[in-house]
């Protein structure tokens, strides 16, 4: 059970930290609040310190995304040597002559940056420490975690490449390669997280792996978006309002399913759906919000994930026309 003293402060510094990393206008003060908010993360996953998996599934998380970390790190460090300043403003003024300059390390700072933000974000295989982590974390942490946290990932990606790169002067080439990079990984994400979804009979293991999946979602509609910033405008504006709205719709959607798995675990004591049924009749409620958390998820018309996915699938079959990959 969380208590006062244990849990409450990590779930608070966890969101303060995920909001410090919204506001901040500063790279270094933004990989301070990456920290800041990954240090609780890990105490939030390892907090029911007696159990051996979770002390495993913490390990795991502290390992890959500190190592990750490095790289955003290295690159910050790139991009102040070059541009002497933190300040995303100045960097998108300097972005220019850096990358007509130096197009190489350009491209290798913004990978190195683009590594921990996906290892946030839970794309495979970087994400693998997110089935382990938020199957040993807590229900109201995992909801946190699946729900907010990850996202977190995502809007780095967007504030890198719509906000501190200055897409309208950076060659069309490169927009077009991130593009497919980015949507290509997007693509495999959403295809093996949601492959392994299907083959778990674990609530909770199960909404794991479906996060990694509608992560990759969202990475496919920031590569169309990114790809056809100067070949198309319109498709890239709708394609990243896709990314933008499926964000919030798995935000939504993921935490309450997360909630509700927690709800029937402290009523029945199980995470094994094989031995769960008959619980729309004792849990009404709790049935009620899982159900209309899986037809969200499940992309059912009139839900949030509907719409975003609707887009996703619309700008790159639009797309495609031009640039068949994105079919």
């Amino acid at each position: 059970t969380p208590t006062v003293l244990g849990f409450w402060p990590l779930y608070l510094s966890l969101l303060a930290g995920m909001c410090g990393a919204v506001w901040v206008s500063d790279l270094l003060f933004f990989i301070v609040m990456w920290e800041f908010m990954s240090l609780p993360a890990y105490g939030l996953i390892v907090y029911e310190k007696q159990r051996s998996e979770s002390l495993r599934a913490g390990l795991k998380y502290l390992i890959m995304t500190h190592v990750a970390t490095v790289g955003l790190l290295v690159g910050a460090v790139i991009l102040y040597r070059e541009c002497r300043s933190f300040s995303f403003a100045d960097l998108n003024a300097a972005f220019p002559a850096l990358a007509a300059a130096r197009p190489w390390l350009t491209n290798l700072a913004l990978g190195l940056m683009v590594l921990p933000f996906a290892t946030k974000a839970g794309l495979f295989p970087m994400g693998d420490w997110i089935p382990d982590a938020q199957t040993a974390a807590p229900c109201p942490a995992s909801a946190l975690l699946a729900g907010v946290t990850e996202k977190i990932g995502a809007y780095a990606v967007i504030r890198l490449f719509f906000w501190v790169l200055p897409a309208g002067v950076v060659p069309e080439s490169w927009l077009v390669w991130w593009g497919v990079v980015l949507g290509a990984w997007g693509a495999l994400s959403a295809f093996v997280g949601s492959a392994a979804a299907v083959m778990s009979n674990d609530s909770k293991r199960l909404l794991a792996y479906s996060s990694i999946g509608q992560s990759g979602y969202i990475f496919v509609a920031i590569g169309v978006a990114l790809a056809f910033a100067k070949l198309s405008p319109a498709v890239s504006a709708v394609a990243f309002v896709a990314a933008v709205l499926h964000i919030i719709a798995d935000a939504a959607q993921k935490s309450l399913l997360f909630l509700t798995a927690g709800s029937v675990l402290t009523r029945t004591g199980l995470r094994d759906m094989d031995q769960l049924g008959g619980l729309m009749s004792r849990m009404p409620s709790t049935g009620t919000a899982a159900l209309v958390g899986a037809l969200s998820i499940a992309g059912t018309p009139l839900t949030g994930a509907f719409v975003s996915k609707w887009l996703i699938f619309q700008t790159g079959l639009i797309g495609g026309l031009t640039s068949p990959i994105f079919i």
